[in-house]
């Protein structure tokens, strides 16, 4: 296993720098097959003939071999089609980009917590040197890749139309100056790739953030409902507004889906119970809890589908270390996003708990993640917090 580094910068820790470490876990597949891009004739450089070879697999009984899939789909949106091959011949004539290392994915989440830092000033001069600092740090650090918070509670830390604009970054977005933009800027100049982080369903503790009536509240905070169309368009629509306006490599979600403990196993809570039903009256056969995580499902495949519209814009997932509480509260489905072309490019699932961990052993459960049967697209990466290291007393990391 290649090990790489990742950083993690909160607000509460600004003396300290917050580390993460992710690795790769092991790769999707183990394959013979040749490593350039598109080709499929397997002979070590992309050329005309690759191109033949593929458009006469499409048409083919037989289709595409196992090798073959692992370096044919060249626009990498899980499908094998003349896309593919347009994009064959524009690397044939113009070479295929450089990329990042596939084995070496070295990030720093930069939560809102800490965005919030970097706009509080309002001065678009001050906010400029904040994030080239932030940047600056990422890259003595050694990282080749930011995960930027830019909408944590149902709201924009840039300038949207879809969702309101957080209160640190309105006087900037006022004044012309659009956060995102300068950072995404900022990140390319430094060689750093920059996803947008975004929580789909959380709305915080106020509600008149939200931009539907589908809200629920549990546990002091409102959420929007995940089953409601309304909410799945309006994440969507955010989504789309980031990908078609900003120069972001990706978007990724973290772990915040169904509350954990917000809904009765077996029965609709009372604000999905209307959706549930109009779903059974169409001739739906699922229970409730298989319902709800096709509901995540739905999401997540659209919010791909949105990101794939630009080429090289990626969409992955860092979900929490327990298989169990993901899918049994949570309704999260990773073993189908894994396995499933159309879903997500890599997970990287939040590995914070130690060897001693009561009954979450970290041999164990990144055994448990690496276990996983993925597609040929999916990449797998681990999140360690290095900022418990040495907390003896920390009870959730053992």
């Amino acid at each position: 296993m290649m090990k790489t580094t990742v950083f993690r910068l909160t607000a509460w820790l600004m003396t300290t720098v917050m580390l993460l470490t992710m690795m790769i876990v092991g790769t999707a597949q183990s394959s013979s097959a040749a490593s350039v891009k598109g080709d499929v004739h397997a002979d070590g450089v992309l050329n005309t003939t690759d191109v033949r070879v593929y458009l006469q697999t499409l048409i083919s009984a037989d289709g595409l071999s196992d090798a073959q899939k692992l370096v044919a789909d060249v626009n990498g949106d899980g499908l094998f089609n003349t896309s593919d091959t347009r994009l064959m011949l524009d690397y044939i004539l113009n070479g295929i980009p450089e990329t990042d290392d596939e084995e070496s994915v070295r990030a720093i989440w930069i939560p809102y917590m800490e965005v919030e830092e970097l706009l509080v000033s309002g001065n678009v001069t001050s906010t400029k040197a904040a994030i080239d600092a932030c940047f600056d740090d990422c890259v003595a650090r050694g990282a080749n890749r930011v995960y930027f918070h830019v909408r944590a509670n149902s709201d924009a830390y840039y300038n949207s139309s879809v969702f309101d604009i957080n209160p640190e970054a309105t006087a900037l977005v006022a004044s012309g100056f659009d956060p995102l933009t300068y950072a995404v800027t900022q990140a390319h100049a430094r060689g750093l790739k920059i996803e947008a982080w975004v929580n789909p369903y959380r709305i915080g503790s106020n509600a008149s953030r939200a931009k539907t009536d589908a809200i629920f509240q549990y546990s002091g905070r409102y959420y929007y409902v995940p089953s409601d169309a309304d909410v799945q368009a309006l994440v969507v629509a955010g989504i789309k507004e980031l990908v078609n306006n900003y120069d972001i490599d990706g978007v990724q979600f973290d772990d915040y889906f169904y509350p954990e403990g917000s809904v009765p196993a077996s029965s609709t809570a009372d604000f999905e119970t209307a959706d549930y039903n109009a779903y059974k009256n169409s001739g739906g056969t699922l229970g409730v809890a298989d319902w709800r995580r096709s509901v995540v499902n739905n999401l997540i495949a659209a919010v791909y589908k949105t990101c794939h519209t630009r080429s090289g814009c990626i969409f992955g997932i860092s979900p929490a270390c327990d298989f169990k509480a993901n899918y049994d509260d949570m309704y999260v489905d990773a073993e189908t996003w894994a396995k499933t072309p159309g879903y997500v490019d890599y997970l990287a699932p939040q590995l914070y708990v130690g060897f001693d961990h009561s009954y979450m052993p970290y041999d164990s459960i990144i055994a448990e993640w690496n276990a996983l049967t993925r597609h040929s697209g999916v990449k797998m990466l681990a999140g360690l917090a290095l900022y418990k290291t040495g907390l003896l007393d920390d009870t959730w990391a053992g």
